[in-house]
């Protein structure tokens, strides 16, 4: 019984990194201009020991990503490391708490830290995360930046918020209720 438990799970996982695989390479604008490339990887936490799923994007040297003295913007850098980010705590909440993929889009990014720690001059990139923090609608991720000689280029860190929309009288969601509000 523990063993069609256990092969259920990864199927499921597998299903939701698919969904978000495919999200991202082949239809998210900013995948094609960027030419960023998501994966997933499983790791031991090194805390807990216990496996989890991180999103790995690697992003290739592009010079119209570069500043004028050639390195790697750091608004692209603080967008790759929101980027990997928030498909980690995607990933998180779709198999945690059985979210369908579908929505997600209800997930966003409610704070990021960068740190930028040294230029990423003419170099590919590589971004991977770790979990912090998991609950039912935050999750707290960390990610890193490392260039194509695994120095740390940049260190993240986001909370992620989930806030599904829900129907309110007259047909409109709560969360756009709450922005009128603004």
């Amino acid at each position: 019984m523990e063993g069609n438990r256990n092969e259920n799970t990864k199927q499921h996982e597998s299903s939701i990194e698919d969904h978000l695989l495919k999200i991202f390479n082949d239809q998210a604008p900013i995948a094609r201009f960027t030419g960023m490339h998501l994966s997933f990887e499983t790791i031991e936490d090194k805390i807990t020991g216990k496996p989890f799923t991180s999103a790995v994007l690697c992003l290739p040297y592009k010079y119209e990503l570069t500043t004028a003295f050639k390195n790697t913007h750091g608004g692209i850098l603080a967008t790759l490391l929101d980027s990997v980010m928030w498909f980690t705590a995607a990933h998180s909440f779709a198999s945690k708490f059985s979210v369908p993929v579908s929505s997600l889009t209800s997930l966003f990014t409610s704070n990021l830290s960068v740190y930028y720690l040294r230029p990423a001059f003419k170099t590919n990139l590589k971004a991977d995360t770790r979990v912090i923090k998991t609950g039912s609608s935050l999750q707290v991720i960390e990610g890193r930046i490392w260039d194509e000689n695994n120095s740390l280029i940049a260190h993240g860190l986001a909370t992620f918020s989930f806030a599904p929309k829900t129907n309110t009288p007259g047909g409109s969601s709560a969360s756009q209720a709450d922005r009128s509000k603004l």
